[in-house]
């Protein structure tokens, strides 16, 4: 949980036991305090120390499994390793959650974890795209198979990221412009909130096919493709290959040219 001041100015994680515990901020600033009586929070000091000293994500990734790999007991590393498991190989992934206590392989975050597992798949360059099925706006039942074209950008966006808006009136502008040669995008959304994704819809007069399961970052098809930021997306050939990612702009027109060539 965080407390906060009543201005927001200050905060300050705790990891909570079902013990007595002391937060002490009264010769320092609330982030700063001192807490006793959490085991787990103790373990997750160690962490945020380490990563207050680094410079880059990089560092902080390694950093946090280097944390997992040490303390397989705490339940921090449960969640650490739940939150990075998309920014690590999957092999690395299974390795760290194999070493876990297995109150943290039952707890929410492992089953997190062995979702990720059970459901991420490569897609790389030249790999074959994998399907899926979610609902669209109307709650019917959309599968990307069944919405596919003779080029199909599977697009990951939310209503709640500003690149992404960004992204979009141009998105519309290729998409215009190429849908009568066969160009469709799939788009899926990581919000939590239907209101919001619909208003996003309207507002950027976004015409073309969209679901979502409404999980934020914990959407299944995010987990399937291992997408870990926002915006991304693939570019799917006739024959199901994948044959492009993060493609926007000049670069999403001149892929998107050189197939139509063919």
């Amino acid at each position: 949980m965080a407390l906060h001041t009543k201005d927001f100015s200050e905060s300050k994680i705790l990891w909570l036991e079902n013990e007595n515990m002391i937060l002490d901020a009264s010769k320092t600033s609330l982030r700063k305090g001192k807490v006793r009586g959490s085991k787990t929070h103790s373990e997750a000091e160690i962490l945020f120390y380490q990563l207050d000293t680094l410079e880059n994500y990089e560092s902080e990734i390694q950093a946090s499994m280097d944390f997992v790999a040490k303390y397989p007991g705490s339940r921090v590393s449960a969640a650490v390793l739940s939150g990075y498991s998309q920014n690590v190989e999957k092999t690395k992934v299974r390795e760290l959650f194999d070493q876990l206590s297995e109150a943290n392989k039952e707890s929410i975050y492992g089953q997190k974890i062995l979702k990720y597992l059970s459901l991420n798949k490569s897609h790389s360059i030249g790999a074959k795209y994998s399907d899926f099925e979610m609902k669209n706006p109307n709650d019917k039942s959309k599968k990307l198979s069944e919405s596919m074209g003779k080029i199909t950008l599977l697009e990951f966006w939310a209503s709640w990221c500003g690149p992404c808006r960004q992204e979009n009136p141009q998105l519309l502008e290729i998409y215009n412009k190429y849908k009568e040669s066969g160009f469709q995008i799939f788009a899926v959304s990581l919000d939590f909130s239907k209101q919001n994704w619909l208003q996003a819809i309207k507002e950027d007069n976004l015409i073309w096919e969209h679901v979502s399961d409404l999980k934020g970052r914990n959407s299944t098809a995010g987990i399937i493709y291992g997408v870990n930021k926002i915006p991304d997306n693939f570019l799917i050939d006739e024959d199901g290959t994948i044959i492009g990612r993060g493609l926007w702009g000049e670069k999403l027109i001149k892929t998107i040219d050189s197939l139509l060539m063919h």
